[in-house]
């Protein structure tokens, strides 16, 4: 086996590689993420492909044993003795799961080329194939270490040490433009998420960094601090229990004495696809991809910094088109008039946004006694109804509406839309119904059904 002995960037390999496995990992809503001090020094002398080779192998095992929870990798300065025993510089790398763990028994033979793990785990997972083996060969020839130990309370962490020559440490690019005195809220319910941040921030030196486990935690901290010491940024994990983040979005946005903070929205990597169409909405100044890297977070900074200082020519470089949701720009409904009913703010702003794009007048209200009291005040073409909502259901606001005589289209949105459902919605009133989650095209479609010649 040949070894190279070539100039490397550590961290555009490390990111690459954990790159490799991020989207399979969010399949199965796993956080990943990379943790390495920002102060380390990236570039080493060595075999790129082979640590990549050795670090995939690990990272997949680690995504594939785990169900629920995180894999974490982590890169420290260490040291390995020589054939003289004197001490060398060297990198140690720990990829820590939190899945089915590994008995002592297993810890034995883990690295033998013809180790399997018991029969049920390999039924549900897989095996863990030959790449553990070849991976401790590698290291083995390259003077380094390997083992395994517990991640307590569960999972496992698979460790490496191999010796690293340092290269000439090249002169940092990094020119951070927004005030170290920024008073930033960072949102994630991930407690490593926190440490790798906290150790961003005391490395650039910003002393005014606040962190947040959830969006109930978060509304108060803004809240509290909006009259004396306002914050001024605000990082928001996008998927967290409870309130996720375009629900935090929201909130923010829709109250007066807080949504001057800048968001910024965290999105596990591949998913912004399947939720471009909320972009629409622009209360965030800007998108990151998760597992997060430094580049990213650096350049968001200094996005926030323009934005803050009214010089900002552009916004930070989106992450997906939302061409899907404008293709068809030729379609307008100039002046048509359209109620919403929808209580739930992010929804409620959403198909507001998706309607006006199309030329649509939009009113929204969050209930269905606002409902029947404006629908009675103020003509409309058509009424997007939701079915759950506070003081009047859908069903008894469309038939409050109707005994006013209004004949106004009423569209029932709900993410149930079974035959009997449907029944007993045009049996109160309604004329059709819009199943969610819904695009522009949904809407067009239906648009054109009832107003054909517009």
């Amino acid at each position: 086996m040949q070894f190279e002995n070539i100039p490397f960037d550590l961290v555009s390999l490390m990111e690459s590689s954990i790159d490799f496995i991020a989207i399979e990992g969010h399949k199965k809503g796993l956080e990943i993420l990379l943790n390495m001090s920002p102060a380390l020094n990236p570039y080493f002398i060595g075999d790129p492909g082979r640590l990549k080779q050795i670090l995939l192998n690990l990272m997949k095992n680690a995504v594939k044993f785990t169900e629920k929870g995180s894999v974490t990798v982590d890169v420290f300065e260490a040291e390995l003795p020589d054939k003289d025993g004197k001490a060398m510089p060297a990198l140690y790398f720990e990829i820590a799961d939190t899945g089915i763990g590994i008995t002592d028994e297993q810890k034995e033979k883990l690295f033998t080329v013809f180790y399997q793990t018991e029969a049920s785990v390999s039924r549900r997972f897989g095996g863990t194939g030959l790449g553990l083996a070849i991976s401790k060969n590698i290291i083995k020839m390259l003077n380094g270490e390997i083992g395994v130990k517990d991640n307590k309370p569960h999972g496992s962490i698979f460790w490496f040490k191999l010796p690293m020559t340092q290269a000439k440490k090249q002169e940092c690019n990094h020119t951070i433009l927004l005030k170290n005195t920024t008073k930033i809220l960072i949102v994630d319910d991930n407690l490593n998420v926190h440490k790798y941040l906290s150790k961003l921030a005391d490395y650039i030196r910003f002393s005014n960094v606040f962190f947040a486990k959830s969006g109930k935690e978060a509304l108060k901290l803004l809240r509290e601090s909006a009259k004396s010491d306002p914050f001024q940024i605000c990082f928001i994990d996008m998927i967290m229990p409870r309130m996720d983040g375009w629900r935090l979005g929201a909130e923010i946005h829709n109250d007066p004495e807080i949504s001057s903070c800048l968001l910024f929205l965290m999105i596990p990597e591949g998913v912004l696809r399947a939720d471009a169409k909320m972009k629409l909405l622009t209360w965030f100044s800007g998108y990151l991809y998760k597992p997060l890297k430094k580049e990213t977070l650096l350049r968001s900074l200094n996005t926030a910094a323009a934005l803050l200082s009214d010089t900002a020519t552009e916004p930070l470089e989106e992450l997906e088109s939302v061409e899907d949701y404008e293709e068809d720009t030729s379609v307008y409904f100039f002046g048509l008039k359209i109620l919403v009913v929808e209580d739930h703010p992010v929804n409620r702003q959403l198909i507001k946004a998706l309607l006006e794009k199309s030329g649509c007048i939009v009113t929204a209200v969050e209930d269905g006694k606002k409902a029947v009291e404006i629908a009675c005040t103020k003509p409309f073409d058509l009424i997007f109804m939701d079915i759950q909502l506070p003081f009047l259901n859908g069903y008894e606001a469309t038939a409050k509406i109707r005994e006013l005589g209004i004949k106004t289209v009423i569209i029932a949105c709900t993410a149930s839309a079974q035959e009997n459902e449907e029944d007993s919605y045009l049996a109160c009133g309604m004329n059709d119904v819009l199943t969610k989650p819904f695009n522009r095209e949904t809407l067009i479609k239906l648009l054109k059904k009832y107003f054909p010649n517009m």
